[in-house]
């Protein structure tokens, strides 16, 4: 299956604990989720699937993002890039 992996650091650590009101970034939550993986990857079924990550997602403005997928990666290709299986899985 597509893989997604954390790029560059974006130069701090995530903030929105959700209790200033602030909304939690997606790619600063997906960054840390990564970053608590080896190698920084994880498939994408894991990242959908992940209970604190969907909040994030429901969360996000203007509008709830519903999946992290490949389109989402590439408008974020500064941070995340989608890996391949050598079978193209």
């Amino acid at each position: 299956g597509a893989r997604t992996a954390a790029g560059e650091d974006t130069g701090g650590p995530a903030d929105g604990d959700g209790h200033d009101g602030a909304v939690l970034a997606l790619k600063d939550a997906l960054v840390e989720f990564l970053s608590k993986r080896e190698g920084c990857v994880a498939h994408m079924n894991e990242i959908n699937n992940d209970k604190f990550l969907r909040s994030v997602m429901a969360a996000q403005q203007p509008k709830p993002v519903t999946a992290v997928n490949k389109h989402w990666v590439r408008n974020h290709e500064d941070v995340f890039v989608v890996l391949r299986t050598a079978d193209n899985d």
